[in-house]
């Protein structure tokens, strides 16, 4: 039997055992995982198609709260499937060569494409989380709230975004202007790092939270 008809097997156990009952998980982004581990095993010269998989895979993934060592697991689990076939169907000294070289550069490409899809999902991640406290921050600031629900509401999404309802925050905000140079924007960064160490000016307003308790009541 040769790598090909493994994988090509393998493949047949994915589509017949949807929950898993196969020699590889197979459940949501691991499965796609096990998809494109199978794909790259049989044209690892392919990388088009199971990087796109894989992206698709961690963003779910991401979503999901699945663990990157459950993916990692699924490509390595599955590798190890059609070794194990492959050696017990005992194919010539070339073949074997051959098919582990295959399986060893499949594995190769999959790792580098997991770091690709992570690194991207997190930037994603980390852009959205950024929108999201700026809009946050613009609502708390321009725009007073309607009642005390609202209020409470704010304080719930203060905590989620880090911002302690308890504690004095000091919001600087700059902006370089449409026409500035490299140098125009190096020194209002040195600007701004040496104002945020300065001692804080005294108050002129506070914005103060509700206790969240009180929506208990």
């Amino acid at each position: 039997m040769t790598l090909d008809a493994i994988v090509d097997a393998l493949r047949q156990e994915i589509e017949h055992h949807p929950d898993g009952v196969s020699a590889v998980s197979v459940a949501g982004p691991v499965r796609s995982v096990t998809r494109a581990t199978l794909d790259l095993m049989s044209d690892a010269s392919a990388e088009a198609i199971p990087a796109a998989a894989l992206r698709e895979a961690v963003a779910e993934a991401t979503d999901t709260e699945v663990d990157v060592g459950l993916l990692v697991g699924a490509a390595t689990s599955t590798a190890r499937s059609a070794w194990e076939r492959l050696v017990e169907a005992r194919p010539t000294k070339l073949e074997l060569e051959e098919s582990g070289r295959r399986v060893l550069l499949a594995l190769h490409v999959l790792g580098a494409g997991l770091v690709d899809a992570y690194g991207a999902a997190e930037f994603e991640l980390a852009t959205n989380l950024a929108e999201a406290r700026r809009s946050f921050l613009d609502e708390l600031l321009n725009v007073p709230p309607r009642d005390r629900t609202e209020a409470l509401r704010r304080r719930r999404r203060a905590e989620r975004y880090g911002l302690d309802p308890e504690t004095s925050f000091r919001l600087t905000l700059a902006s370089p202007g449409h026409r500035a140079s490299d140098a125009d924007l190096d020194a209002m960064l040195v600007a701004v790092k040496r104002g945020a160490a300065a001692p804080p000016p005294p108050r002129l307003s506070t914005l103060r939270f509700p206790d969240i308790s009180e929506l208990e009541e």
